[in-house]
């Protein structure tokens, strides 16, 4: 999540942000407006700068910034009036780069609009491309966040080893439908469990290895995701992970009257299970 597919929801929340006090400023003067850049810092304050400068020294200028603030600084949307071609249309567009520490990467996005006597938005919120991260982070940084997300990561599999081995036995198809399971979450529209998700199904193969190893354990790695999502990642909708990973966990007590295809009740085991999982979680 650090390091390759995830963009924050901190930045794009910022972004939003972003796009509203454009907005708003084009209604109020029914013409363009200066460029600016919300910075959002460690210590939950969001302040704003305006650039007084042409299109071309804009992005020498926000990096600057973003430099002179250093470790202080979460997440950053740089906003200015630009076009912007969507569906083969081009229109005046309010075009944003936003990026966060925890993220990787930074994203372009762009609100297309016109003023035909008042502001009018045309579509939604577009993501229009991928650029690099503006916060320089080292590579033993990179690598310290990779490492503190491991436990959000190793939670789905920390659940399915205490669940499904709840009988003492694990067998193929439990892992194979287990598997599946998260696949189906990866569709989640919160993009923080879909990342979330999507990390651990790159890391399955180990994962599994290590949770039959008994060196991954819910008593262990759950409180530490729950500890990560209420420090990190509040605003990021992290708690809808949590409720996944609860309803991954009754979900998974369903082999034996679910996704094997017989039986209709959860074993008392199973169910003790779930509700230590929950315990852990809540």
């Amino acid at each position: 999540m650090g390091s390759t597919n995830y963009i924050s929801e901190r930045a794009m929340n910022l972004a939003y942000k972003a796009i509203d006090y454009a907005a708003e400023n084009i209604r109020s003067t029914e013409d363009s407006f200066t460029p600016f850049a919300f910075f959002l810092t460690k210590d939950g304050k969001v302040k704003m700068n305006r650039f007084v400068c042409s299109p071309e020294s804009l992005s020498d200028m926000a990096q600057n910034e973003i430099d002179n603030m250093g470790g202080e600084l979460v997440a950053y949307a740089i906003t200015q009036d630009g076009y912007s071609t969507v569906d083969d249309v081009r229109r005046d567009s309010i075009v944003v780069e936003a990026g966060c520490g925890m993220s990787g990467k930074g994203v372009n996005l762009v609100q297309q609009y016109a003023m035909d006597g008042e502001y009018k938005e045309y579509g939604n919120v577009k993501l229009v491309g991928e650029v690099d991260l503006r916060i320089r982070i080292s590579d033993e940084d990179l690598e310290e966040t990779e490492e503190l997300m491991q436990p959000l990561f190793k939670a789905p599999f920390a659940i399915f080893q205490k669940v499904a081995g709840a009988d003492g036995t694990i067998d193929k198809s439990e892992m194979n439908a287990f598997v599946s399971m998260l696949e189906e979450g990866v569709k989640s529209r919160n993009p923080f469990v879909a990342a979330c998700i999507q990390q651990s199904i790159k890391g399955a193969a180990e994962y599994f290895v290590l949770a039959s190893a008994g060196k991954i354990e819910a008593s262990t790695e759950l409180p530490e995701a729950k500890k990560i999502i209420e420090t990190e990642f509040a605003e990021a909708r992290g708690k809808e992970y949590i409720k996944y990973l609860i309803e991954l966990a009754t979900r998974i007590a369903q082999p034996r009257g679910g996704f094997l295809g017989f039986g209709s009740k959860v074993s008392p085991e199973d169910a003790e299970a779930i509700k230590e999982i929950t315990a852990l979680l809540s």
